[in-house]
């Protein structure tokens, strides 16, 4: 099925990670990346509630999380960034259904697959806003004056995160989160949004 190696990193490991509120001052102060990744956050917590659905409820869960790091994860391992996890070799079938992709443990027919199986999510958490932060730092510095970079267990990560959530085909279309940008700021008039327009 597949032409490559794929390593698999599915979302019983990726809800393991936390992008949280007590994030958002340092985000905020970091430089003009780190800044509409807080802003974005902001809407996202607004819009989807998840401190009040799930931080509130679930004890594995920090109190203040606003969305998981499902993308900056898969990234991390995609480029060998294997620190703090687990990862195993499954025999795994694969099969599309109800739209969903599903893995199904077959030790008969099941292809080997390498899967992540854990991962210490406070870490890469801590790990993630440690980079982003560290990499406005790095880029705001005169080229000559910027020392060598000391290793980071995620170097090569891009420091962004994506929310992904199957959506009610029945429920009306909400403008997500994503979709929410800060005000332009560039010198002169602003080019209008042609979002919604015919």
């Amino acid at each position: 099925m597949f032409a490559t190696n794929p390593v698999l990193t599915p979302l019983s490991v990726t809800v393991e990670t936390a992008l949280r509120r007590a994030y958002l001052p340092t985000l905020r102060q970091a430089g003009p990346l780190a800044q509409p990744i807080a802003h974005q956050a902001e809407a996202s917590a607004e819009e989807e509630q998840m401190e009040a659905r799930f931080g509130q409820t679930r004890p594995g869960l920090p109190k203040d999380i606003i969305n998981f790091l499902h993308d900056p994860l898969a990234r991390a391992i995609a480029l060998g960034r294997s620190e703090g996890t687990k990862i195993r070799e499954l025999p795994l079938r694969l099969k599309i259904q109800d739209g969903w992709l599903r893995q199904y443990v077959d030790p008969d027919r099941g292809r080997p697959i390498r899967v992540v199986t854990q991962v210490d999510g406070n870490r890469f958490s801590e790990d993630w806003l440690a980079l982003v932060c560290a990499s406005q730092t790095r880029n705001h510095r005169p080229s000559a004056a910027r020392p060598a970079a000391a290793p980071s267990a995620y170097t090569d990560v891009i420091p962004l995160y994506t929310a992904h959530r199957p959506r009610d085909a029945t429920a009306p279309r909400r403008r997500h989160a994503s979709a929410m940008r800060p005000p332009c700021r560039r010198p002169g008039p602003c080019r209008p949004s042609r979002r919604g327009a015919p």
